[in-house]
């Protein structure tokens, strides 16, 4: 199959200088990105992966000089370029997340995002259902993934794009959330982060340190500061609407 016009799209919206620093750093970039990229629609940022430690670093040195960091978390640091709408997330997990796109894949959650444009070959890379399942538009859900419970609230996001889940792939989920171990809200909040905290960060940075992170988890307790957190965010909607409108 060919994929010459993806590839020059993805060239030109990065750019030269980008492409070239991915290049030298071997970097991997997957995801929804390249769902996105397949499907037509609105990519929210590029998710950059890593083989090692070395190509990571270079990689940093490079947007340092070139972007703007705009997010940093223990697993990712985001990075904006001027006159790009498009930020890059680099994900810094490494022992959990790096090495080559089908390692790389057995983390991702679902077969859909298993896609991948690998800038050492400068080839994209797929899973054997990556086409399969796009095609049908359906969400297969991959039980080794690392992050279920983030997985649920992706499900949702993706039937807003038109996308079907299965029964049988939400019990898998179910299955996959209900043999986590959860004893503290620390650990709670490793799962609430996933890869890419900005939606949740707010709600998470309230188990970082101390007693607090280190509390017995429970969920009515979990269920009480969520129902807060979801009345915070609504008032903030509610402000930036009001703002709008004057």
């Amino acid at each position: 199959m060919n994929f010459n016009r993806e590839r020059s799209l993805l060239f030109r919206r990065m750019g030269k200088d980008v492409v070239k620093a991915l290049q030298e750093s071997k970097v991997i970039l997957a995801g929804g990105a390249i769902t996105s990229l397949f499907t037509s629609t609105r990519i929210s940022d590029w998710d950059l992966y890593f083989r090692d430690k070395e190509g990571l670093e270079k990689c940093d040195k490079f947007f340092q000089g070139k972007g703007k960091r705009e997010f940093v978390t223990d697993r990712s640091v985001t990075y904006s370029v001027a006159k790009q709408k498009i930020p890059y997330q680099m994900i810094i997990y490494l022992e959990k997340l790096s090495g080559e796109p089908a390692e790389i894949f057995t983390k991702f959650d679902f077969t859909i995002c298993m896609g991948a444009f690998d800038f050492s070959t400068n080839e994209f890379v797929f899973h054997e259902e990556f086409w399969k399942h796009l095609s049908q538009r359906r969400l297969v859900f991959n039980g080794s993934t690392l992050y279920p419970i983030v997985s649920m609230m992706r499900s949702h996001k993706y039937a807003r794009r038109g996308f079907v889940i299965s029964g049988i792939d939400i019990m898998k989920i179910a299955l996959s959330v209900q043999a986590l171990r959860i004893d503290t809200f620390a650990d709670l909040k490793d799962q609430l982060m996933g890869i890419d905290t900005a939606f949740l960060k707010d709600l998470t940075d309230r188990f970082t340190e101390g007693a607090e992170a280190e509390k017995k988890y429970e969920l009515d307790i979990f269920i009480g500061i969520l129902d807060k957190f979801l009345d915070e965010q609504y008032e903030k909607l509610g402000t930036a609407e009001e703002e709008d409108s004057n």
